[in-house]
């Protein structure tokens, strides 16, 4: 026997209700449970966009249009939250986009037993010999609160980047973050004409320094004044 129209109105709404009501309390779920992600903000949402409290600023510039770029890094204690970084943009003092990642309600799940210098001294026995610098950097893995150190070793023709457990002391990983350009002559890059792009190059020792240098065409010659050794000026040749 088919339902009155009314009665199967009101039906219909709570069944609607209800399935809004289940979505409502699963997106809430879901909210409580994941740990953080990314965030792309302009407009109004921009501007309500309040900083957390545990999130430090960075850095700051402002172009010569009046735009203001405020990099911020979430912190947990004295550990930097790896991938947690938030940048703002704002304009005469208001608020116009925001980007990044954030990690809400981050604990740390094991015990910091080693030191800054424990870790430098890793990245030093993984490269005897070797200068330049070494930044280390406590940070907190978002995915399960684990620390680490980050060892940035810098040198002229060589960046190493060591990660090392805070608790033990051993390495994690390591990686070379030097940015290729891809136009070597084991590599060669590729032109907007689809082209193959070389780049010649060569290393010359100035003082306590190299530099790196782009070998001139054949048909460029180059002098060098006595009093500037470093600098090669390219004249085209006759």
């Amino acid at each position: 026997m088919p339902l009155p129209s009314p009665l199967r109105g009101l039906l219909l709404l709570g069944l609607a209700t209800m399935l809004f009501v289940s979505l409502g309390v699963l997106s809430a779920s879901a909210q409580e449970t994941t740990p953080g992600g990314f965030l792309a903000l302009s407009g109004k949402e921009a501007r309500g966009y309040d900083v957390p409290d545990d999130a430090r600023e960075a850095w700051r510039s402002t172009d010569a249009e009046g735009l203001t770029q405020v990099r911020y890094q979430q912190y947990v204690g004295e550990a930097a939250v790896y991938g947690g970084q938030i940048t703002t943009l704002s304009r005469d003092g208001e608020r116009v986009a925001v980007t990044g990642s954030y990690y809400p309600n981050l604990d740390p799940t094991d015990e910091v037993r080693t030191t800054p210098a424990d870790a430098r001294a890793l990245a030093e026995r993984e490269e005897p010999g070797t200068g330049g610098r070494k930044n280390v950097t406590l940070f907190i893995d978002p995915k399960d609160g684990s620390r680490f150190y980050e060892v940035d070793s810098r040198d002229f023709d060589k960046r190493r980047v060591y990660h090392v457990d805070a608790r033990t002391g051993k390495k994690i990983k390591e990686y070379d973050n030097i940015q290729e350009a891809q136009e070597t002559a084991s590599d060669p890059g590729v032109g907007v004409k689809g082209n193959t792009k070389r780049i010649r190059h060569h290393f010359r020792k100035l003082g306590g320094a190299a530099c790196l240098r782009r070998r001139p065409p054949e048909n460029l010659r180059r002098e060098e004044p006595a009093e500037d050794p470093g600098h090669a000026l390219l004249r085209r040749g006759q």
